[in-house]
């Protein structure tokens, strides 16, 4: 961005501001776009080898994991962003009607992709999509 090779790019408000970018950049727009989660992978043969004891223990350590990590990502980004805002950045939170109209722009682009993947997956994933939209 500097060298004006390319003017924008995709990152977390703590990467732009953890790595100077505001230096070279000016304008923050906040889309929510992405969400980069933790996962906890188990293997099922160690799974089933557990009580139901051990595994309701297990799971609701997960969800507590989840539920603090989720809270600790927001904290942090909020922060990022007030710090980012105070070294002179312009920060643009993209309103609901704007994020829909940017979704239904690139719907053909799902749509076009999607008959690659297996259509379970792909029909769990938009159940979520729309779930978290309707929050």
């Amino acid at each position: 961005m500097e060298a004006k090779a390319i003017d924008g790019h995709e990152n977390a408000s703590s990467v732009i501001l953890s790595n100077k970018i505001y230096e070279v950049q000016k304008y923050l727009s906040i889309t929510n776009h992405v969400y980069a989660s933790n996962i906890i992978l188990f293997s099922k043969k160690t799974w089933d080898k557990l009580t139901p004891v051990k595994q309701k223990i297990l799971q609701d350590a997960a969800y507590e994991a989840r539920d603090y990590q989720r809270a600790a990502s927001r904290e942090i980004a909020g922060k990022a962003v007030g710090e980012l805002r105070s070294r002179g950045m312009q920060v643009n939170e993209v309103s609901p009607p704007e994020l829909a109209r940017m979704r239904q722009t690139v719907q053909p682009v799902l749509d076009k992709f999607a008959p690659e993947y297996d259509q379970g997956v792909v029909r769990l994933f938009r159940q979520e999509l729309e779930r978290v939209h309707s929050m």
